[in-house]
């Protein structure tokens, strides 16, 4: 079973969005899928209640801020559910690895609050960050979420990064599933499916819109028909999100058992070598195969790391122009 590393981003354009979203992530209001006596086990980075991350929010906002600017990207860190069964210090590591990865790539003073949530099934990381550019300091959600590329590009590099040191791999490319929305993907993956919504008379009746002393105004047929086409279409969502998700794992499934039947083909002369190898020299020659494979293994962690190394420079580079233009006004 294919194991995935998970990155879910949300934009919030306003301080009520910013509020209603933390006030599920620290437990402020009711949450039905969430252990209550798991709750204590939460990690609370920062702030530790609403009120404190709200303060720390308005804090890192810049003074001028553009109508309909981003003012908040909510992360999203999770996995595969059962991804890390027996594998509790792992990812412990992933979540940890993954707030250092988003520190460096926005700036840690800019990431306000983050909550390890240990009280639902899959164990994840929420984080808030306020995008500020860190050449400019102003808000420039652009730079780190523009567009299709942008997007694919950071969910490569977290997955290579953040993922593949504790065996997690990257969605697959071009997944719908990649663009779902950060709420409604994760509910997709903790609801059970809902059942049949069924239509009763009432329901088709049309609704008054706005009662008056003589005459009230009535839905036509027209918003009648998008009324209950609304209705069905928020029951069904989980459901049509869990299939997605499926549908996900589903072709990478068929594209594992591809790879393996490829690289069954490719491994099939060196079988046949090896069993022409006499017996007291096979398992010297299967030793150096897997020697070799080994040091290919760490010279690819080893640049892995050195990449996020020089990002980690790239930033302090950033940085230090900044503070330069800062004393030269």
């Amino acid at each position: 079973m294919s194991k995935f590393a998970i990155l879910r981003v949300q934009k919030l354009k306003s301080p009520k969005s910013v509020r209603a979203s933390m006030k599920h992530a620290y437990r402020e209001q009711d949450t039905p899928n969430a252990d209550a006596t798991r709750t204590p086990d939460n990690d609370l980075i920062g702030p530790q209640n609403v009120k404190q991350g709200m303060v720390a929010f308005e804090k890192a906002l810049p003074e001028k801020i553009r109508k309909n600017a981003v003012q908040c990207i909510e992360y999203l860190v999770t996995s595969s559910p059962g991804a890390f069964e027996n594998r509790d210090a792992d990812q412990e590591a992933y979540l940890n690895e993954a707030l250092r990865w988003i520190q460096e790539r926005h700036g840690k003073d800019n990431v306000i609050a983050a909550i390890i949530h240990r009280d639902e099934k899959t164990p994840h990381l929420s984080a808030y960050v306020v995008p500020k550019d860190l050449d400019t300091g102003r808000l420039n959600c652009r730079r780190f979420l523009g567009g299709a590329k942008a997007l694919n590009e950071m969910q490569t590099d977290f997955a290579r990064v953040v993922g593949r040191p504790v065996g997690l791999e990257r969605g697959i490319e071009g997944s719908k599933a990649t663009h779902t929305k950060l709420k409604t993907y994760y509910g997709s993956l903790e609801r059970d499916a809902p059942e049949h919504k069924s239509l009763t008379p009432a329901d088709l009746e049309p609704q008054v819109l706005k009662k008056g002393i003589f005459t009230s105004v009535v839905e036509d047929s027209e918003q009648v028909a998008k009324r209950i086409s609304q209705t069905v279409q928020q029951h069904y969502e989980p459901a049509i999100q869990s299939a997605t998700v499926a549908r996900t794992a589903t072709k990478r499934a068929k594209e594992d058992r591809e790879s393996l039947k490829q690289l069954q083909a490719r491994l099939g002369p060196l079988v046949k070598v090896l069993r022409d190898i006499p017996t007291q020299y096979r398992e010297k020659v299967i030793e150096g195969c897997v020697k070799l494979a080994q040091q290919l293994r760490q010279k690819l962690q080893d640049q892995a790391v050195e990449a996020q190394r020089e990002r980690a420079r790239e930033i302090g580079r950033n940085r230090s122009r900044e503070n330069n233009r800062g004393r030269g006004r």
